[in-house]
């Protein structure tokens, strides 16, 4: 019998916004960054034509498995012979240094009129009542053996699993516990060279589409602890015996009630800009 994963549950939390913004099939849809292909291979399965570039080859391999449509490249070097309707990337902008460059080619390869659609993290919004959340429900899972963040599994983040996105977090030493939840935060991406894009950031270019822009706050922690519930699985040294689902699931509806209550602030932006010129 196969379980249901953590990553799972990101796959359709994303495939259920994503349909609040998709035009009607088969429209034309670009990803950017889709890892291992699960969010392709859904949207192709409700009739979409899908096409897909990933710069890792690991993931792109088990993308075509899948049969999704696969470009092994860097998004800045892609050329496809066409414009999509709508293009969408989910925890990948921020990760790419030339982030004006990253925009501008999304502006080339989308068609008049389009959609973009990015998710992306809100690192400065991030308080001592968020990040203490995030680390005493990570902490915990960790002494249970259910999840691991040492090394944030590649790009997962819902669906993706690549090597240029490796986080490598290593809050999880006893130093780290000594630490404040602020200074335990910014140590977990106080490493990266360049400097990780910030949401705002993001929103500030993607407003240079000339579109409709909606911005909207969500939920994205679960995402971090769901990735390390399935590495820790693959792995073979989790005792989660099978709930990863269900531990995955109980974390977002766990975050969502936290934010919803304004007892955390929302790690998570959607950004949606449509009617481009």
């Amino acid at each position: 019998m196969t379980h249901q994963t953590a990553t799972d549950v990101q796959v359709n939390l994303t495939l259920e916004n994503l349909k609040r913004f998709l035009p009607p099939a088969p429209a034309s849809i670009l990803e950017i960054g889709c890892g291992s292909g699960q969010v392709s291979k859904a949207l192709m399965d409700l009739g979409y034509t899908v096409t897909a570039v990933e710069p890792d080859e690991k993931s792109s391999e088990k993308a075509k498995v899948l049969g999704v449509n696969v470009t092994v490249m860097d998004f800045l070097k892609f050329e496809p012979n066409q414009q999509f309707d709508f293009i969408f990337s989910i925890l990948v902008l921020h990760h790419i240094p030339d982030l004006v460059g990253a925009v501008q080619a999304i502006k080339k390869h989308l068609k008049p009129n389009g959609t973009v659609y990015v998710e992306e993290f809100h690192l400065s919004i991030v308080d001592h009542d968020t990040s203490k959340w995030f680390f005493d429900h990570q902490d915990l899972l960790e002494i249970a053996e259910v999840t691991s963040i040492h090394q944030h599994g590649g790009h997962h983040h819902g669906h993706h699993s690549h090597n240029h996105h490796a986080h490598n977090f290593k809050h999880h030493s006893h130093d780290g516990h000594r630490m404040t939840p602020e200074e335990r935060w910014k140590s977990l991406f106080a490493h990266f060279q360049p400097k990780l894009h910030d949401g705002p950031d993001m929103i500030e270019q993607l407003k240079t589409l000339n579109g409709d822009i909606q911005v909207e706050s969500c939920p994205l922690f679960f995402r971090l602890i769901g990735t390390g519930v399935d590495e820790r699985r693959k792995m073979g040294t989790s005792r989660s015996e099978g709930s990863d689902h269900k531990i995955a699931q109980k974390i977002l509806q766990m975050e969502q009630e936290s934010i919803a209550e304004q007892k955390i602030k929302p790690f998570g932006l959607r950004v949606v800009v449509s009617n481009t010129k």
